[in-house]
């Protein structure tokens, strides 16, 4: 079994925190940063779309802590809006988004610079727990 197999299946509705989200239709990516979560000890989900997520989250009371947003479908549009809308602003406060499209780690070899970048945003914005 693959690590995306098991961080893509929808999360229980209990979830540890932090939990990220990573919206990304470029699978390379979305794989790539999910694994690098995964072992940085965030709880990571992965939708397949962002229509997914929205109804995930309309589902679940839970928000997460984070979500890293890499190239959408424009089709997705309406479904990313709603999802802002649902989850950014929790309790007060806003939720970070972390673009992805930038990230240097998933065009080249050079990817510990994208790691490093990444994990220092993430480690500003969002604690790990243990």
């Amino acid at each position: 079994m693959y690590i995306e197999d098991v961080i893509t299946i929808p999360l229980p509705a209990f979830v540890r925190e932090p939990l990220l989200v990573v919206i990304d239709v470029q699978e390379t990516r979305r794989a790539f940063v999910a694994r690098l979560l995964t072992f940085a000890h965030y709880q990571v989900y992965v939708p397949n779309t962002a229509g997914e997520a929205l109804i995930w989250f309309m589902q679940h009371l839970i928000s997460p802590q984070a979500i890293l947003l890499g190239n959408v479908n424009p089709l997705d549009q309406f479904f990313i809006q709603r999802l802002f809308e649902r989850v950014v602003m929790q309790n007060g406060r806003q939720i970070p988004v972390i673009s992805l499209v930038d990230l240097p780690g998933t065009r080249s070899a050079d990817e510990l610079p994208g790691c490093s970048a990444l994990l220092e945003i993430l480690w500003l914005e969002v604690p790990r727990y243990k």
